[in-house]
């Protein structure tokens, strides 16, 4: 979801997509103009399109295993007050500093 009029137009013209399932519309954040310094406008209010609705998703990881996403949690980095949490990143090569 995202509030924009070229929204999937644009994607899919570069050819990406298709996108089905995206939806143009206002993802319902408290108060994208001014989030704060822990953005909380960020975080989305309890009456969003966007809240508890994710959908199930197994995700391929580069060393060849895979991860579950849940159902159900909401659309985005944000859940309820707490930041979306992963496990760890394990890269495949060490890193050139």
């Amino acid at each position: 979801m995202i509030l924009h009029p070229q929204y999937t137009k644009s994607l899919e013209q570069a050819g990406y997509g298709p996108f089905a399932g995206a939806l143009a519309i206002d993802p319902g954040f408290r108060n994208p103009l001014a989030p704060g310094s822990e953005a909380e406008g960020l975080r989305l209010s309890p009456d969003s399109v966007c809240w508890g609705r994710a959908s199930a998703r197994t995700v391929d990881l580069p060393d060849g295993s895979s991860a579950e996403l849940p159902g159900g949690r909401d659309v985005g980095a944000f859940q309820g007050m707490d930041l979306f949490r992963w496990r760890e990143f394990t890269p495949l090569a060490p890193l050139v500093t």
